[in-house]
């Protein structure tokens, strides 16, 4: 029988939580026969607040002026953290190699490289130069850039910042907070489940979730997301990092107490059914417990414990039995390969971890973790497509944006995976046939700072965001791009915290419609977003108008 570590194994790196799955044969290839119905959000979190204003760069001289002004260094010029205007030769991707002559990042320096260069891309925002892949997609007319995106209540200009009869986002700039209204759709409140959450919650028990024994919501950043919390319904949690089971034992770093008896069962009954734990899990030493013990295949009626609650039971009655008694082939059916014949930009397989002596930067926080999980998400999305699921929404979590003082070094080789994970996840999607049946947006805490603090940016507002798949008609700039001088119009005070034109519930709002959500439905989800419509007649007139195929 296989083990737990070769299943983590067969994830690229992924810990299984709590999710059990249907069965796939290990000999499926990539492709799937064409969708009736099938579609998948996959929300890429940029967590800690990405410096989108470094990523994409105006390319009209005034703004961009205005963007290299704020972010010089004054007096000294070395402080500077202003890409510069440099238009660079964008590298031919199908040579499937990137050399030390056509790399325009290659000299290991991240300073230099990050801020060397942009791409043209033929839009008013260029591409930094770290970013080819993603530069290749836009003029492929595969993304869409999302200028000035961030929490509001309601539309705002500087001018109203002062009335207190504006409704503003409450605990501006706080991370925590911020992520929180970004999770539950509203900007009023920290309090309230998850979009996601409450679609499944809609959902449940629907016509939408027939063959659904397993559920919508699959979060790749462990628990805790609320993105994904439902009042019913929760994700199947993993964890991507080498440690797997691991991180679900209780220890210094993550206590017993797991909120409600509920969720703290649950997760003990996942344990017990994938690794023997006893039914006494509340005294059981998880110290001395040996996570890579073989899966049990189980008789779910029989070896459920008493202590769980209704829901917890109907929960695994759902699930079916047929699968834990066919561990076995699951497993060799999630350890087959994932044999694509597109390749990434130097010639190798799709979603392998790129050396630093080839990527060109210095790995300071390049750990190949985004396309790990990406990859574990195209064995899912294959999985699930087979078995005829129609809805999954999938949450990735891509750690170290908060750059207040090693953003020369950090932040290039972050947007650099960012650019690969992209692009391969493009081209499995299509050549499986999805493109237009997933789309891949990213979101963050908030923007950066225009202004520059000597070493990097503090927490700002509005920034720019990307949506990829879903049929998009075209590539180019949604919104209205925001003046970065210092002071000016669209900056809430001096610091270059630049006030959002576009909500973040305008493009959730979006995205669950093209998802199924009724457009009934788009108030409860978002509260807010009638006070986005153009149209008082038309709640469509609250959307920015992604081009998404429906």
């Amino acid at each position: 029988m296989a083990s737990r570590r070769t299943f983590v194994k067969s994830l690229g790196g992924l810990g299984l939580s709590s999710s059990l799955f249907p069965i796939l044969s290990a000999k499926d290839s990539p492709s799937l026969p064409p969708g009736d119905d099938f579609r998948a959000i996959v929300c890429v979190y940029l967590y800690g607040g990405n410096d989108a204003f470094n990523m994409l760069i105006p390319s009209d001289s005034w703004l961009y002026n205005e963007y290299a002004d704020a972010r010089s260094g004054g007096d000294n010029s070395d402080s500077s953290i202003a890409v510069a205007n440099n238009l660079l030769d964008l590298p031919d991707l199908s040579s499937k190699s990137l050399t030390n002559s056509t790399n325009p990042y290659s000299s290991h320096d991240n300073k230099s490289s990050g801020l060397k260069g942009v791409y043209d891309v033929g839009l008013d925002l260029n591409v930094n130069g770290v970013m080819p892949e993603l530069a290749h997609l836009l003029r492929n007319q595969k993304v869409k850039l999302i200028s000035n995106v961030g929490n509001l209540v309601e539309p705002i200009e500087k001018k109203d910042l002062e009335d207190a009869k504006k409704k503003k986002p409450v605990f501006l700039f706080s991370h925590n907070d911020q992520r929180k209204q970004v999770d539950i759709g509203r900007s009023d409140s920290t309090h309230g489940f998850g979009w996601a959450g409450k679609i499944a919650d809609k959902w449940f028990g629907s016509d939408k979730f027939e063959n659904y024994p397993f559920g919508l919501n699959y979060s790749m950043a462990g628990a805790g997301s609320r993105f994904m919390e439902g009042r019913k319904t929760r994700p199947y949690n993993f964890k991507s990092w080498p440690s797997g089971f691991n991180y679900m034992k209780p220890n210094n770093q993550e206590k017993a107490t797991w909120g409600n008896d509920n969720d703290y069962n649950r997760r003990s009954m996942f344990k017990y059914l994938y690794g023997g734990v006893p039914l006494d899990v509340k005294n059981y030493n998880y110290t001395r417990h040996n996570w890579n013990s073989p899966i049990m295949p189980l008789d779910l009626s029989e070896r459920l414990p008493e202590y769980s609650s209704n829901y917890l039971k109907r929960f695994y009655q759902k699930a079916g039995l047929s699968s834990l008694k066919t561990n076995d082939t699951f497993l060799q059916a999630m350890s087959a390969n994932l044999e694509f014949s597109h390749k990434d930009s130097y010639g190798s397989d799709l979603f392998t971890t790129i050396p630093e002596q080839t990527i060109g930067l210095s790995t300071h926080q390049y750990y190949g973790r985004l396309l790990n999980d990406l990859r574990a998400v195209t064995k899912m999305i294959r999985l699930a497509r087979n078995e005829g699921y129609r809805r999954q929404i999938y949450l990735l979590k891509f750690n170290g944006f908060d750059t207040h003082s090693d953003q020369l070094v950090q932040h290039p080789s972050m947007l650099r995976e960012l650019s690969l994970g992209l692009h391969q996840f493009s081209a499995a999607m299509e050549e499986m046939g999805l493109s237009d049946q997933v789309v891949t947006y990213t979101t963050s805490d908030f923007g950066r700072t225009v202004s520059n603090n000597g070493k990097g940016t503090d927490h700002g507002w509005g920034s720019h965001q990307l949506v990829m798949g879903g049929g998009i008609d075209k590539s180019d700039v949604v919104g209205k791009l925001p003046s970065m001088a210092l002071g000016g119009d669209d900056d809430q005070k001096t610091q270059g915290r630049i006030i959002p034109s576009i909500a973040n519930i305008q493009i959730q709002a979006e995205l669950a419609h093209w998802f199924g959500a009724e457009k009934s439905f788009l108030p409860e989800l978002f509260p807010h977003l009638p006070n986005f419509q153009k149209d008082r007649t038309d709640l469509n007139s609250a959307f920015v108008n992604l081009g998404l195929k429906s």
